[in-house]
């Protein structure tokens, strides 16, 4: 009785224990199905404190399989319908519909990752794994194929190999691979290309590709041999008109654009089949006569053989009648021995020949030989003249008919050997007896077309191969549209002293002084300067005469004579402006104090790239400014070395250079970075480019560092910038710590600039 007792007191209790967990069941079941996930969330946890409970583990797989449940989880939700299947003894959760409904919810997302953490959940599930995984192969081609890369398309067969798209991503590959060398610019791998594919179609476009990079590199390079080179390989080609237009062109051009007869008689030899062969054959004739030219003569018998023109050019090649001239006439032409023009000149020279043995003419020689005394071009009518001149002054016997007659024969200048272009302004002083080179002034006729016709320019007298003495006018920038006059040559032929009033100058004629590298080049003066006030006065001033320390000067007014002594031999430095590719730039050169980098002094180069200045006394570096280019300063004193940007755009390359920032204080620049980036905001502030830089940190031993200055100074540098007047949308600066090594900068840090262009 006792036993019954307590048997139905346990049974109640566990009634009651088992009315209390249903009620709870129930009333989370109710809050799963009005939605309220967040209460019944709560309710589930803290109504069941052991979490093996049974009840617990059907209820959490309800909480997290449902699909409108912000906390959706589909991989919790199969872990707790498992424990619950392996652990009841009644009916399990029943999955298969779970498992697609996951599997649609996952491919619905559209994303790789959740179709990949399906497969790692839901592994048993062969099936829907299968699947699964087949939906991934499809999502994967898909990125890849919107991608478009060969990157994307080789990551895709990499790392989906037995996929069924792998053969279309294959093909995708092989038609970019192809697409990329199609597109290349390199002749060789186009060549190897189309010598390896069987693909027939590819194979013409690799050719018709080849032929067009052959065309165009020959209108980059736009030589006669770049377009014979092409025509020589494609004679029909699709170009062949324009190339063999354009070669036409170039032959033309370069024979004929300097006159020179050496060109003009390569092109008459070796092109007989140009249209324009015939004006250049007339174009040659006329320049072979007007310098009595005889390799040009020796090309247009060559040409034509015509023995009339050829007797000609003989008759006005031996009016020098020297036996000398002659001779080499006939060396080139064998044919002319015996000829009238040669037997003429002969009998003139042994005539002049008999003249020059007498010590007195005579009325009767004088009449007999008139014409012997006239002759143009002649060196032995010439110092016919000189001889009788020289001997009648002295013979009490003398002609004066004869005499006034070669007077006034000498004074008529211009036919003259001496002074073949000198017609009316002798030269300005006499000229030094020992000096090879001989500099003298004379009126402007046509120098510059806004020069006045009284302007003076500066000539030196250079002999000719025929023993003739001409008048070469000096190029800019000696002479200008101004007046340049009384030039002196140093001892040693470097520097040249000559006045002018071109420019700012003292008043009237001024002393400018220029300088050459080389004495044997006539057409590369450096850019003159003008002495200061210690030489020059309000008046006119010119050099009479220059030594290695001093130089003799008529001042003023009063046309006082002074001695301008130097303490030294004034030094000038030589040097060349030019760019990368080494072609001579023309344009604006700056000396500057190494220390403070103040502006000591600024000249020029020329059209051959050559400055020429005096050394300063403290050290010193060099700079050029110009638009288009850039330029950071260098210790090299011979030459500055300019970067194109054009250059830099074109060839994909980086202007590198050393970081303009302190290296104690890494968040202020330097004086000499200041300045070079000062100097290129303004080469740079009109161009339609942007600009972009990278900073790059070496000298720092730990990567985050060197990345937190490296951005630091990113962001100096374009505030810098920006504040020196380039447009904020023109500038990329980008901060790459010590991510991007190179060699030979090891240890240091650097800038990295470049160009793209809009």
């Amino acid at each position: 009785m006792k036993i019954s007792v307590r048997l139905s007191g346990v049974l109640v209790a566990f009634l009651i224990f088992s009315c209390q967990v249903y009620a709870q069941s129930n009333a989370i079941n109710k809050l799963l199905n009005k939605k309220e996930y967040e209460a019944a969330f709560e309710k589930i946890t803290s109504a069941y404190k052991d979490t093996n409970d049974l009840e617990r583990t059907e209820l959490m797989f309800k909480y997290y399989s449902a699909v409108d449940n912000p906390s959706f989880n589909s991989c919790l939700a199969y872990s707790y319908a498992n424990r619950y299947n392996l652990q009841t003894a009644g009916d399990k959760i029943e999955l298969d519909d779970f498992v697609r409904t996951s599997l649609d919810i996952a491919f619905k997302l559209g994303s790789i990752e959740e179709l990949e953490q399906f497969i790692e959940c839901f592994k048993e599930q062969t099936t829907y794994v299968k699947e699964a995984m087949r939906l991934v192969e499809q999502l994967a081609f898909e990125q890849a194929s919107m991608e478009g890369t060969l990157e994307a398309f080789e990551r895709y067969v990499e790392k989906y190999p037995a996929s069924l798209q792998s053969s279309l991503a294959k093909q995708n590959i092989d038609k970019l691979i192809v697409e990329q060398i199609l597109e290349s610019d390199d002749l060789q791998t186009l060549r190897d290309f189309a010598a390896t594919s069987n693909n027939k179609q590819h194979v013409s476009k690799a050719k018709a590709k080849i032929e067009k990079l052959m065309f165009s590199k020959a209108l980059e390079t736009n030589t006669a041999e770049a377009y014979k080179e092409y025509l020589s390989e494609y004679p029909e080609g699709s170009y062949h008109k324009l190339a063999k237009q354009r070669m036409e062109e170039v032959l033309y051009n370069s024979a004929t654009k300097n006159g020179n007869i050496i060109a003009m008689s390569d092109f008459v030899k070796h092109n007989k089949n140009h249209p324009q062969w015939y004006s250049v054959l007339e174009q040659l004739k006329q320049k072979t006569f007007s310098q009595l030219s005889l390799v040009g003569m020796q090309t247009i018998m060559e040409a034509e053989s015509d023995e009339t023109l050829l007797n000609k050019f003989a008759n006005l090649y031996l009016a020098d009648t020297r036996k000398q001239v002659a001779d080499t006439l006939l060396a080139y032409f064998p044919s002319l021995s015996g000829s009238s023009a040669v037997q003429k000149a002969d009998k003139a020279r042994k005539n002049i020949e008999t003249l020059l043995s007498k010590q007195t003419i005579t009325s009767d020689d004088f009449k007999a030989n008139h014409n012997l005394f006239y002759q143009k071009g002649n060196i032995q009518s010439f110092s016919l003249v000189m001889h009788y001149i020289e001997t009648m002054k002295s013979n009490k016997a003398f002609n004066k008919q004869v005499y006034s007659s070669l007077t006034l024969a000498l004074q008529q200048s211009e036919w003259l050997p001496l002074f073949v272009q000198s017609k009316s302004l002798p030269p300005s002083r006499e000229l030094k007896a020992n000096s090879e080179e001989l500099i003298f002034t004379r009126s402007n006729r046509g120098f510059c077309y806004e020069s006045s016709h009284d302007n003076n320019d500066i000539f030196r007298l250079e002999q000719n191969n025929r023993g003739e003495t001409d008048t070469i006018l000096l190029p800019c920038p000696i002479n200008t549209r101004y007046n340049e006059t009384n030039p002196v040559l140093s001892p040693d032929k470097k520097t040249l002293y000559f006045s002018s009033n071109a420019g700012v100058n003292y008043g009237g004629l001024d002393i400018y002084v220029s300088h050459r590298e080389n004495v044997q080049q006539w057409d590369n003066w450096s850019e003159p300067i003008l002495l200061g006030a210690e030489v020059n006065t309000k008046g006119d001033d010119i050099v009479l005469e220059a030594d290695e320390k001093e130089i003799v000067v008529r001042s003023g007014k009063t046309e006082e004579t002074k001695i301008i002594s130097f303490e030294t031999e004034p030094a000038f430095i030589d040097g060349y402006l030019l760019d990368q590719s080494g072609r001579f730039l023309k344009g604006e050169v700056l000396i500057l104090d190494s220390l403070t980098l103040d502006t000591l002094f600024i000249t020029h180069s020329n059209d051959k790239g050559y400055f020429a200045y005096f050394k300063p006394d403290q050290p010193y570096i060099l700079h050029s400014q110009m638009q288009n280019h850039i330029h950071f300063f260098s210790n090299d004193l011979s030459q500055i070395v300019v970067r194109s940007i054009d250059d830099l755009i074109s060839t994909k390359k980086l202007c590198i250079v050393e970081t303009p920032f302190e290296h104690k204080k890494r968040n202020k620049l330097s004086d000499r970075g200041r300045r070079n980036l000062e100097y290129f905001a303004k080469s740079v502030k009109n161009m339609n480019y942007t600009i972009t830089i990278s900073v790059h940190i070496h000298s720092e031993e730990k990567p985050e560092k060197a990345a937190a200055i490296a951005s630091q100074q990113a962001d100096l540098l374009a505030n810098f910038l920006i504040k020196h007047g380039i447009a904020k949308n023109k500038i990329i600066v980008v901060g790459y710590g010590s991510d991007s090594p190179l060699i030979g900068w090891e240890g240091k840090d650097r800038i990295e600039i470049g160009f793209l262009n809009n």
